[in-house]
């Protein structure tokens, strides 16, 4: 995350079933970043 956000990168916040620690070997990694504002929109990645 940080090599694609650099220094933008504020916070990074995991939730979900991961963070719970009820995770099973198929779950995925819910996961919010915050980012300072960029005049360029960095999309969504799934």
């Amino acid at each position: 995350m940080i090599a694609r956000f650099g220094e933008k990168l504020v916070s990074v916040v995991i939730f979900g079933s991961v963070a719970r620690g009820e995770a099973k070997t198929n779950s995925n990694i819910d996961d919010l970043l915050i980012c300072e504002e960029s005049e360029k929109s960095m999309g969504r990645t799934d």
